[in-house]
């Protein structure tokens, strides 16, 4: 397991302050932080935090409170299916009436249902909506 003094160390005298940190939020870039983070929020109990990107050890610090939220990003509704639209529309000139795609990204508050995961393991076939 990594040294995680460093980040706390760091992250300590980047705020300057002792105590809780109530009113104080922290949004990770990444998940490589998440130990580090919850070290960190073991010494500053009122610190909330997020991060981008989610997987199963998020999930558990999302039940045990360690953690507010995480940022689900979808890389391929995000990146690539706009252009396949956008050429859609350029080649055939017709486009959608209805112009939003909720193609995230959205805050994961909980981990997945059972359905959810099972979904997720399956590579996302056409699924119900629990």
């Amino acid at each position: 397991e990594a040294d995680t003094s460093l980040y706390v160390s760091a992250v300590e005298s980047a705020v300057g302050e002792s105590g809780d940190w109530n009113g104080y939020g922290i949004l990770l870039p990444g998940l490589a932080q998440l130990p580090a983070a919850l070290d960190l929020k073991k010494l500053h109990t009122n610190v909330v935090m997020g991060s981008f990107d989610t997987d199963s050890f998020l999930h558990e610090s999302l039940l045990t409170g360690g953690m507010l939220f995480g940022i689900d990003q979808q890389p391929y509704l995000q990146g690539y299916s706009p252009i396949a639209i956008l050429t859609n529309a350029i080649t055939t000139k017709q486009t959608f009436l209805d112009h939003s795609m909720k193609s995230g990204p959205k805050f994961v508050i909980a981990p997945p249902t059972d359905g959810e995961a099972a979904c997720r393991d399956r590579e996302f076939p056409v699924c119900s909506g629990d």
